[in-house]
C-alpha cells in the first residue's frame, strides 16, 4: 500500500485533533520538520506526528524533534507500533506479518477518524 497525503490533509487532521483554535500555531509546530523534499512524504510524518501526539501541544513538539532527527522512527512508531515494538523480541516471521496487519488496519481505522482516505495511489 502506497499512500499520498497533502498540505489540505493535514490541516484537515490538525482541525480535528487541536481545533481551530490551535491550528496556526500545530502548523507552526510541525512546518519546524521540513525535512523532505516530495510533499507527500512531508505530510505523511506530519501526520505520524500528529497520530502520536494524540492532540497533545507538547507532545506534538516532541515528536516533530523526533522527526526531524530520524523522520523513518516517526512513522514507524505511528504506522506500525506493534510490528516495531516486537522486532527485537524472539518471534515469528508469522507473528511480526499478523502484527504489521494489525497495525495497518488500526491506522486505517485512524486515517478514517480523521476524515482521510485511507489507502491512496501515489499518482494522485
Amino acid at each position: 500500500m502506497s499512500a499520498s497525503y497533502s498540505r489540505n490533509d493535514v490541516r484537515q487532521a490538525v482541525l480535528r485533533l487541536f481545533g481551530e483554535s490551535l491550528s496556526k500555531e500545530v502548523l507552526a509546530v510541525l512546518d519546524r520538520y521540513g525535512g523532505h523534499a516530495d510533499s507527500g512524504v512531508r505530510a505523511r510524518v506530519h501526520l505520524a506526528a500528529l497520530k502520536l501526539s494524540g492532540g497533545d501541544l507538547d507532545e506534538l513538539k516532541t515528536r516533530v524533534n523526533q522527526a526531524i532527527a530520524d523522520s523513518h522512527d516517526v512513522i514507524s512508531m505511528a504506522e506500525y507500533p506493534s510490528h516495531v515494538s516486537m522486532q527485537s523480541q524472539s518471534c515469528s516471521e508469522a507473528t511480526l506479518r499478523e502484527l504489521h496487519e494489525s497495525d495497518l488496519r488500526d491506522h486505517q481505522e485512524w486515517l478514517k477518524w480523521m476524515g482521510l482516505d485511507p489507502i491512496r495511489d501515489e499518482s494522485r
